[in-house]
């Protein structure tokens, strides 16, 4: 899940634009999580991997994305924006769901002087982003007679990222929930980003058109000192190995594709977090079987030990 975050501070609101309120009341059904994941998925088959010789700005790695809850905006939606020009998102417009979560927290000079409260924790309604040619604006509900309008702050138009919770209140547009084409097709890809005598640097990017963001994991590094030219990426595996020039410079690798990733799968952020305190229940069921029995075997010693285990548990 992607988080909405925003400090309070004296910094003031451009034009008339106010921050998003939290509803008090339940939304409507299009406006709630059904259970779909509201991140991008991968395609299945599309993955591709690449060998041969390589330099920067060459591709290793490409699988197609999409989003999975989507539809169209039934009637023409009319709202203003900060600077008093008119918006309208016509009928037809395609739209895809995501689930922003808006927190909370004190700052002095931009840094951080209280807990982060997530604004979100009784009531998080999902909300629809509509592609621009360059950004998206996504509709958050409020109530049944009015929606704030927030446009993207990063990301690419068929998924972005929010800098700020502020924007402009408007009409509750209809959803009409069913499959969509956005134009076009949003491609990850890990590219080579840096190549030299010393390392070499691979990002993970998020491709919409000609227009990208980073994704995933980010930046892999390696060092050539290390000599860990052997690299798992998605599920696929690769070697790469440098070429290099008289005067030792690297310009070139030799990439060997080991094993090719079949179907990719990606996590969302619950997900994550799921599997991480699953990770750590598991090692600590072991450490208790584990002190368990050096307190079967030990006696009184082997009990000291058990009790040296116990602040794992926390």
């Amino acid at each position: 899940m992607k988080k909405l975050v925003f400090a309070v501070s004296a910094a003031a609101l451009a034009g008339c634009a106010t921050n998003y309120r939290v509803p008090v009341e339940e939304a409507p059904p299009q406006w709630r999580d059904d259970g779909t994941k509201l991140q991008l998925s991968p395609v299945d088959g599309s993955v591709e991997a690449f060998g041969g010789t390589m330099k920067r700005g060459d591709v290793l790695l490409q699988f197609e994305v999409e989003n999975l809850r989507t539809g169209v905006i039934q009637d023409a939606v009319t709202w203003t924006s900060p600077f008093g020009l008119e918006q309208t998102l016509d009928a037809g417009t395609p739209v895809y769901a995501r689930q922003f979560t808006m927190t909370m927290q004190r700052t002095y000079n931009y840094i951080p002087t209280g807990p982060r409260t997530n604004l979100n924790s009784i009531n998080n309604p999902i909300e629809w982003c509509a592609p621009r040619e360059d950004d998206a604006v996504c509709i958050f509900w409020e109530g049944p007679e009015k929606a704030r309008y927030i446009d993207s702050g990063g990301g690419v138009p068929q998924s972005v990222s929010l800098t700020s919770p502020s924007g402009m209140n408007g009409p509750v547009p209809t959803i009409i929930e069913q499959d969509v084409e956005f134009g076009n097709p949003l491609q990850v890809r890990m590219v080579i980003t840096r190549l030299n005598e010393k390392e070499i640097r691979l990002m993970s990017r998020l491709y919409d058109g000609d227009d990208w963001t980073s994704f995933g994991g980010g930046t892999r590094r390696i060092k050539w000192e290390d000599k860990a030219n052997v690299i798992n990426l998605f599920g696929g595996k690769f070697e790469i190995d440098p070429v290099k020039e008289d005067d030792g410079d690297i310009k070139e690798v030799v990439v060997t594709v080991v094993e090719a990733p079949e179907n990719v799968t990606l996590m969302t952020m619950n997900e994550l977090l799921d599997a991480l305190v699953a990770m750590q229940a598991a090692r600590e069921a072991a450490s208790e079987d584990s002190a368990d029995e050096d307190a079967s075997s030990g006696g009184d010693e082997a009990s000291g030990e058990a009790g040296e285990e116990q602040p794992t548990d926390e």
